[in-house]
């Protein structure tokens, strides 16, 4: 099973995730996209796989270092960072600093173009700026947060939307993916993507093109409470999504 999507700044090379149907063994893979725009050449990026449970991958916009999401039997899931060497490899991931890998699970890392952290815990989405070289002490996104579970954090390049995942009410399925605004650095105008996106399946993992010109997902049927057949990786284009939001829930767009 193939889930999520993470570029590299050369917007040559993606990250995704691989796994069995359990979701118990999870291995990264780097893929090469050709002229024609199809992805090629898969190949697990083994210095990653400390664990046999490594997910999320998500690349810094200078391409110097990549987080990970990556767990193991009986332990929760923590964020790690590699950090990429003179020669272009990989190096051994290690764990990012206590004020973010608290006992509590840590997973679905973003970064801003300014490095600035976005990630998930127990359900809640956490900040934590970049500040030389180094996160500072994160703090829940009050706007964001609610008695429901929010997570999956994408960011535009621009910074100007915020893509995540929830299963507060008025969606189309048991989760669905929500758009907001930044508004005088408040996230703002928080909408359910619709139909577009939506479905009674659960569509999660969401990541921004590095053009701004796509948002890609992940599609996951489930019934009775398990995955059916094979995840998908879709995309839409953001002005098309920006079209079908509702003058009333984003007025003057």
């Amino acid at each position: 099973d193939v889930y999520g999507i993470g570029f590299a700044p050369d917007e040559k090379t993606v990250f995704t995730t691989r796994s069995n149907e359990s979701r118990s063994v999870c291995e990264v893979y780097s893929v090469q996209i050709n002229e024609q725009g199809s992805f090629t050449n898969p190949k697990k990026v083994d210095s990653w796989s400390i664990t046999n449970n490594v997910a999320n991958p998500v690349i810094s916009h200078d391409g110097r270092f990549a987080l990970l999401r990556i767990s193991s039997p009986g332990i929760q899931p923590d964020l790690f960072i590699s950090q990429k060497d003179s020669k272009g490899n990989w190096q051994k991931p290690v764990p990012l600093p206590a004020a973010i890998n608290t006992p509590i699970d840590q997973y679905y890392p973003e970064l801003t173009v300014e490095n600035h952290l976005y990630y998930s815990s127990n359900g809640d989405v956490y900040f934590a700026a970049y500040e030389n070289g180094q996160w500072m002490q994160p703090t829940p996104v009050k706007e964001l947060n609610t008695s429901f579970s929010e997570s999956n954090i994408a960011i535009s390049r621009d910074g100007k939307f915020l893509v995540f995942l929830s299963d507060r009410s008025g969606g189309y399925g048991s989760y669905d993916l929500f758009i907001s605004r930044r508004i005088n650095g408040i996230w703002s105008d928080i909408t359910n993507l619709g139909p577009m996106i939506n479905t009674s399946a659960m569509e999660y993992q969401p990541r921004f093109s590095i053009d701004n010109s796509f948002l890609y997902f992940t599609r996951s049927v489930f019934k009775d409470g398990k995955r059916q057949g094979k995840d998908q990786v879709l995309k839409v284009p953001i002005v098309d999504i920006i079209k079908s939001l509702s003058q009333a829930a984003w007025p003057g767009q």
